[in-house]
């Protein structure tokens, strides 16, 4: 993503978005280095409060990967509200190590279910056309610990699987 942004030959627009690894997370009751860390956040350059996207990253390649991806220090991170809330969307990213990205897209749409992660009407596991560049990427909408809407973007890069 650094290297689109501080590429000339890139559109225009790409100056107005920063990409950062390893962000603190500013929570309530922890400081310093005992906040915890949000692995990518994207954030938008603009006058005022700026918009941040923040990512959370997770191995694909076992049988605990679905379990890793979704608990504690995978999706559930947003919606206890370990991570800071910094709008009303953030992102998992998947990376595919072993098998292939619609086989992990079918392992993790059906532990999604409702109930266990707060996923509201219409919000299920859902495929969304943004790049073709990108064709596993899906959306859930969660009701996060303060009852607020939580879009997440869920995409899955092939890294070196077969």
């Amino acid at each position: 993503m650094k290297a689109v942004i501080e590429d000339t030959s890139s559109p225009p627009w790409v100056e107005r978005y920063s990409v950062s690894e390893q962000v603190r997370s500013n929570v309530q009751g922890n400081v310093g280095k005992c906040r915890p860390i949000v692995d990518v956040e994207l954030e938008q350059h603009k006058r005022g409060k700026r918009p941040r996207l923040r990512f959370e990253t997770k191995r694909l390649c076992k049988t605990s990967s679905v379990t890793d991806y979704l608990g504690p220090d995978g999706l559930e991170a947003f919606l206890s509200g370990y991570y800071s809330r910094t709008d009303s969307a953030a992102g998992m990213l998947g990376y595919v190590q072993t098998q292939t990205e619609k086989i992990w897209a079918g392992k993790l749409g059906t532990k999604l279910i409702a109930p266990a992660y707060r996923i509201i009407k219409d919000g299920n596991w859902t495929q969304l056309n943004i790049l073709s560049a990108s064709p596993y990427t899906y959306q859930t909408i969660h009701a996060d610990d303060e009852s607020q809407q939580l879009f997440i973007f869920h995409t899955l890069l092939s890294f070196g699987a077969l």
